[in-house]
């Protein structure tokens, strides 16, 4: 396994993952329209991302691989949370359900928050739908739910949990 920068070689498959992983990860929490539709998505989202790599803005999004195939992903950014308006931010951490529970999430977390401390960060969010299991797995990483927001995705809105780090 190995974890580098995207390529914009990357972006098709990169795409394809995105949709998996959000299916795998929310159906039964996120409208079933919503995740049926993101295929019908695929060619326009691949096309913005390949503009955002040409302008730079994709410098901070990682994917893991298992050979040549990707199966998982990452992004760090500044936090988008005014409230920790200093912070880092973990803002994606995906990983296809047949490699979880194998130890590589932790590697793909830990890859991110060695990313935000070069950057200068010592603490840093990260958020999580209230429903996604995934929220126990930030607890046990040692984060401290210090808000609750609404967030709309597609037609509706879902409650999202935030997870306060220090490094």
């Amino acid at each position: 396994m190995i974890i580098r920068n995207i390529k914009e070689e990357d972006i098709p498959e990169y795409i394809r993952l995105v949709n998996q992983v959000w299916n795998e990860t929310y159906r039964g929490i996120v409208d079933d329209s919503f995740l049926d539709n993101m295929e019908n998505t695929t060619e326009y989202r691949i096309k913005r991302q390949k503009e955002k790599y040409k302008n730079n803005e994709l410098n901070t999004v990682y994917v893991m691989l298992d050979d040549d195939r990707l199966i998982g992903y990452t992004s760090i950014n500044h936090s988008r949370d005014e409230e920790k308006n200093d912070s880092g931010e973990i803002s994606s951490l995906y990983l296809l359900k047949e490699y979880q529970g194998k130890g590589l999430g932790t590697k793909l977390y830990n890859y991110s928050l060695n990313k935000l401390i070069l950057k200068g960060y010592r603490d840093y969010i990260i958020s999580c739908l209230d429903k996604n299991e995934t929220n126990e797995f930030y607890k046990k990483k040692g984060g401290k739910l210090y808000n609750y927001k609404y967030r709309k995705i597609g037609d509706k809105e879902y409650k999202e949990n935030f997870y306060y780090f220090e490094v």
